[in-house]
């Protein structure tokens, strides 16, 4: 077999997508509109044209959801934790951390009951639908936050919920998928529900704390030259996913957030100015990358037919998902401090998209 028939598609379709992402970043200055979405709606777009020989690749469901979870997620996942302040965590750590953890799980019981109730979905559908609705990507948000001046705090809170609750959405997800997968009765499905989230998050965290010092040792320890930094950097972090994902079982996203955790701890990271430039520049260009190819592949697999079929579940989810949220903001959150009332009460009602955006 001509080994060009397999590899050249695949090189035009990154190509393609490097050519969209650069027309839709374009486009967005322009109609002043934030960039995620314009890849999203360059990702619909595309997906209603002629697809080229090689784009078509990721219409397959396989293909697709392989690039995302395995290449794409653990990129983003790293990075994120890696340039998050630590400092400015532990500041606002109360909404935070109500936001990530007992926010997911108010919202996602929320949303599932409504989905039930009003929508007539089987329970089991409306719990998954529930907890993928209960995550929150704030790229387009924090778009809207920096041309708005939003108070760092306030972006430091969103940044920091998106980056938990990631974890414990697909957590969350794992384990219903498992649970609903076996006729268990109540008291096993507790049980097992309980010893799942346990090693998920357990042995997740500890690997990634045991990588992420890994990481800081082989930085002192190796001669300080740029290359050997970047590459052990993206060994651990995409090694340090896949290897706990398919050997271990556990959480990879836990695992890369704390390790990502751990470098942000740590910095000014044990390497010269000249390779914390060159580590900098090149995880902000890759998280980048791989930020404009999730938006696109997200665009093309946007069914509008069949969101149109089920535009009143889809409206009553999304109603939903932003009443639930509005309630820990405006009801929850002011009456835990004075800090966190400050910095709450006094947002623009944008606060709400912020915490709540899918």
């Amino acid at each position: 077999m001509d080994t060009s028939e397999t590899f050249i598609p695949v090189i035009f379709a990154i190509m393609a997508f490097m050519v969209i992402s650069i027309t839709a970043f374009l486009a967005a200055k322009i109609a002043r509109i934030p960039f995620p979405i314009m890849l999203v709606f360059s990702g619909v777009i595309l997906s209603q044209t002629p697809i080229p020989s090689g784009i078509n690749l990721f219409l397959s469901a396989e293909v697709a959801q392989q690039t995302i979870i395995f290449v794409l997620l653990p990129i983003l996942i790293f990075d994120a934790a890696y340039r998050f302040d630590v400092s400015k965590f532990a500041a606002n750590w109360v909404p935070i951390v109500l936001m990530a953890f007992p926010g997911v799980l108010f919202s996602m019981l929320v949303i599932t009951c409504s989905l039930i109730f009003l929508a007539g979905l089987t329970p089991e559908v409306a719990l998954l639908l529930g907890i993928i609705l209960s995550a929150t990507d704030p790229s387009a948000t924090i778009a809207i936050f920096k041309e708005l001046g939003a108070p760092k705090d306030l972006v430091t809170i969103v940044e920091g919920e998106s980056l938990l609750n990631d974890a414990t959405v697909i957590a969350l997800y794992k384990v219903a998928a498992v649970v609903l997968a076996v006729n268990l009765t109540p008291y096993e499905m507790a049980l097992t529900s309980s010893w799942k989230i346990l090693w998920l998050f357990g042995a997740g965290a500890i690997s990634g704390w045991i990588a992420g010092n890994l990481l800081i040792w082989l930085m002192r320890t190796l001669p300080d030259e740029p290359y050997i930094e970047i590459s052990i950097s993206l060994i651990i972090a995409v090694g340090c996913f896949v290897a706990i994902e398919e050997y271990m079982g556990a959480s990879g996203i836990v695992a890369l957030t704390v390790c990502g955790l751990v470098l942000s701890q740590n910095t000014p990271l044990p390497i010269s100015n000249n390779s914390s430039h060159y580590l900098e520049n090149f995880w902000t260009y890759l998280s980048d990358v791989s930020k404009a190819f999730v938006f696109i592949l997200v665009g093309m697999w946007l069914d509008i037919s069949l969101i149109a079929s089920h535009w009143l579940s889809s409206l009553l989810a999304v109603i939903c998902m932003l009443l639930a949220r509005s309630i820990l903001v405006y009801g929850v959150l002011p009456f835990l401090d004075s800090y966190v009332s400050i910095r709450i009460c006094c947002l623009k009602p944008i606060s709400i998209f912020a915490c709540g955006e899918g």
